[in-house]
Order: structure tokens, then sequence, then C-alpha cells
């Protein structure tokens, strides 16, 4: 595995910290731009899995910003509980996802 890609693997315990702490102050802009970031990243350093997982965390995200706005009089926390659920998930399989990649370096390259 190239070094580059090695480097951005293993920078992803920071950013799954950051991840975290976004999903638990209710970030959700915040949760949506890492899930964009992610769907591109991921496709640039050729783990189209990252880019699948990054762009479910994006479109959930979007989901809860429509759903806020839509409710911006009440809190949507009603309807957008799940999708919290969701997301935190996804943190969770983007986690194990991750591990793996790192883990089984030539199984990942022949998978992307």
């Amino acid at each position: 595995m190239e070094d580059y890609v090695r480097e951005y693997l293993e920078g992803f315990e920071d950013k799954l910290v950051q991840l975290g702490v976004a999903l638990d102050e209710r970030d959700s802009q915040q949760v949506k731009t890492f899930g964009h970031r992610m769907k591109g990243t991921g496709g640039t350093y050729g783990f189209p899995v990252l880019s699948e997982i990054g762009g479910e965390i994006e479109s959930t995200a979007l989901r809860v910003l429509e759903l806020q706005a839509d409710e911006a009089d009440t809190p949507a926390k009603d309807g957008s509980d799940r999708m919290w659920e969701d997301l935190e998930l996804l943190r969770v399989r983007l986690g194990d996802t991750v591990a793996r990649l790192i883990a089984e370096p030539e199984d990942a390259l022949d998978e992307s």
C-alpha cells in the first residue's frame, strides 16, 4: 500500500472523533460536510466503500437539515431521532471499515 494511502487511512482516528463530537452535539451541518468530504476523498484514494458510506452520511444529515427547516418553530426531535441513530450506526460502520482496510491492505486494494 502506498504511504499516502496508509496515512489517509490512519488519519481516520481523528476524523472519527470529530464526527463523534458533531453527532453528540447534533450538528447536522458539520455531519453533512463530513459525509460530503468522505464521499469525495474515498474515491480519490481508491476506496469506493468509503465514498459510499460518506454519501450515506451526507444524505442522512441532509434529511435531518431538511426536517429541521420544515419544523423551524418546533424541535425536530421526534422525526430526527431515528436519523441520528442511523448516523451513529454509519459512524461505527465507517470505523470498522477503516480498521479492516488498515489491517488487510492487500484485500482492500483488490476490492477497490
